[in-house]
């Protein structure tokens, strides 16, 4: 069912509004909700570099946040998929810095595995490499495919 940010999915009524649609027997089984949630400024997804002012707050919000989601979709039989989260690939960039805010927040998504079913790392099925959340496999020389070193690090279900 259509996309929402997880930071907002409450607040916005959509939440409220998605839990009408049922299937034509009046069951609510296999229907899921498509979230967004990002680790840059403002949640948006336009920057590679999951902000470093206050990172541990942006943990905490998305943790706050996957908590009250996680909480409504227990109370009303509801399940979700994670269709886009994703950072930067480059040590700069912050999100495999320190305690690895990215790996976090897929350790957090696991742990709520009975509501947030999986997730999908937004690379926008782009094979070009210079794409900021690229998450397209290297072939280095006489070795097969290398993942990106934030997929390899954080995205998989630990």
């Amino acid at each position: 069912i259509e996309y929402a940010h997880a930071d907002t999915f409450l607040s916005s009524g959509t939440a409220a509004a998605l839990d009408a649609i049922v299937n034509p027997d009046g069951s609510k089984d296999n229907l899921l909700f498509d979230l967004h949630q990002w680790l840059d400024k403002g949640n948006l997804g336009t920057s590679s570099i999951c902000v470093t002012d206050l990172l541990t707050w942006v943990v905490a919000q998305n943790i706050a946040v996957f908590t009250l989601v996680a909480n409504w979709l227990r109370c009303n039989k509801r399940k979700a998929f994670l269709s886009a989260t994703g950072g930067g690939n480059a040590a700069s960039d912050n999100c495999m810095a320190g305690p690895t805010y990215m790996c976090q927040q897929m350790s957090y998504l696991h742990y709520n595995r009975d509501v947030i079913v999986g997730y999908t790392g937004w690379a926008a099925g782009s094979y070009d490499t210079s794409y900021i959340y690229d998450e397209t496999p290297a072939w280095p020389a006489n070795i097969p495919y290398a993942d990106t070193p934030l997929v390899s690090t954080c995205m998989y279900w630990p």
